[in-house]
Order: structure tokens, then C-alpha cells, then sequence
């Protein structure tokens, strides 16, 4: 008599355990996107820093490792003029890699370019 009372009884837990496998898999994307835009603010204050270096001294190398103090793995190229008050500029680019759990991993290119005066 009892089941005919509460026939749906344990029909949440049934449709709990359905959603539960995409709730988690969306929150892992929302995860690994979350890491991507890091690497992309992290990108552009590395490539910052190396044109604010490049900007006030002619030092390429010193304009590197002020870039990859940032962040780890940047490559940068740069076009600066000799000529003071002429404008500079620096692209760094660095590969930032997706990780899912049951599907192969992939790589997103990040590129950030950065213009700015020479000033000596």
C-alpha cells in the first residue's frame, strides 16, 4: 500500500545521479578557462613589463628576463626604433594547454602585442 502512495519516491536521487557527470564536467571547463584567462592577464603584464624595460633602455635581453620573471614560457619579438619619441613595439605569445579529464589535451596560442614610446 505504501507504494502506492509515494510511487515517484527516490525520483530526485535518480535525477541527481543523471546531471551529476555534466555538472562536474562543466565546472572542470569553467576550471581549465579560468586558468586560460590567468595566463592571458599574466601574457599581458609580462609583455608590459618587457616594453617598459625595452622603452627606457635598449636592453633586449634585460626586457626577456624581466618577462619570463612574470611568467614562465613567454616568448617575445621585438621591434624597436633607435630614434627617441618613435614608438616600440613587443609581442609575446605563449602557449597555454587545456586539460579535461577523459579528453586529450590541446593547446590555446595566447598573443598580446604592446606599443609604447621609446623614451631614450
Amino acid at each position: 500500500m505504501s507504494d502506492q502512495k509515494y510511487p515517484e519516491q527516490g525520483q530526485a536521487t535518480v535525477e541527481f545521479a543523471i546531471l551529476l557527470p555534466f555538472v562536474a564536467l562543466l565546472l572542470i571547463v569553467v576550471l581549465q578557462m579560468g586558468v586560460v584567462a590567468r595566463d592571458s592577464i599574466l601574457l599581458s603584464s609580462a609583455t608590459r613589463e618587457a616594453a617598459r624595460s625595452l622603452a627606457t633602455e635598449n636592453n633586449k635581453d634585460l626586457a626577456a628576463s624581466k618577462a619570463k620573471k612574470n611568467l614562465e614560457g613567454v616568448e617575445l619579438q621585438v621591434s624597436r626604433p633607435t630614434e627617441v619619441g618613435s614608438t616600440l613595439s613587443v609581442t609575446g605569445t605563449k602557449t597555454s594547454k587545456i586539460n579535461l579529464l577523459f579528453i586529450t589535451s590541446f593547446d590555446f596560442k595566447l598573443k598580446q602585442t604592446i606599443h609604447m614610446r621609446v623614451e631614450k
